[in-house]
């Protein structure tokens, strides 16, 4: 989940604060501009869900580790603050990232707006649903970092040069898109091909859409769940070869 250029955060007491995005070329070859997330920041403020790896894409019923208590749009990204639930879950995950065993985030959003400049996909308008924190982000810069390493993310990276002939730019609408974020009934519509395992629990890590392509997004979300012990370990292999093809983790 997921621009994600540099996610630092840091403990602060019952909860965490960092950057959920910036705006770096991620490896689906997106740019979310940090203006993207006008439109439903304070919407996010109000009760902004955070999740350990996307959970939601794969239980609609699965509970937040925590809430976002602010979210800010400055030096090119979004700044967020959020405090942990006091669920076993979401104790667990604070250990992860306190103890520097997890140390990225990711954004879930439904985008609705995209430019192409000089053939990359600009991001700039979307719904934000939710900030996870996971094992393999979107960005391979969606760091979090300990308090006293904070100072070296405190400038974003330059601005890149403009191409010296533009191409004309190309806006579009899109719609029935989602990142990192499909529905209940868009997941229970899919075909068992569109998932790694199935056995007597149910079908897990749908990682394929209704078209049977290939999702990036929930292909990593997917690896993020298989890595916690407690969810169904069907499958990883599978992912993992889609992983190793599409040069996710590389």
């Amino acid at each position: 989940m997921p621009g994600f250029l540099v996610g630092a955060v840091k403990a602060a007491g019952a909860g965490f604060e960092g950057w959920a995005s910036t705006s770096q070329l991620d490896r689906q070859g997106d740019i979310v501009l940090p203006e993207a997330f006008a439109s439903s920041i304070e919407a996010f403020r109000a009760n902004g869900p955070i999740f350990w790896g996307h959970a939601e894409i794969h239980n609609p019923l699965a509970k937040p580790i925590g809430r976002a208590t602010d979210a800010v749009i400055r030096d090119g990204g979004l700044h967020i603050k959020a405090r942990w639930a006091q669920t076993a879950e979401a104790q667990e995950v604070r250990g992860l990232v306190t103890d520097g065993i997890v140390s990225t985030l990711s954004v879930g959003f439904n985008p609705k707006m995209a430019e192409t400049r000089g053939g990359v996909n600009y991001i700039t308008d979307l719904e934000l649903l939710e900030v996870s924190v996971v094992a393999i982000p979107a960005n391979i810069g969606a760091v979090i970092t300990a308090a006293k390493a904070l100072a070296s993310f405190a400038e974003p990276d330059p601005e890149p040069e403009p191409d010296p002939e533009p191409e004309p730019v190309r806006r579009r609408r899109i719609v029935g898109l989602t990142k990192a974020a499909w529905s209940s009934a868009y997941i229970n519509d899919l075909p068992d091909s569109a998932f790694a395992c199935i056995d007597g629990d149910g079908r897990h890590y749908p990682h394929h859409n209704a078209d049977g392509a290939l999702d990036l997004p929930h292909l990593r979300a997917a690896l993020s769940r298989i890595g916690d012990p407690a969810n169904a370990q069907c499958g990883k292999g599978h992912l993992a070869a889609h992983a190793r093809a599409a040069g996710v983790g590389d």
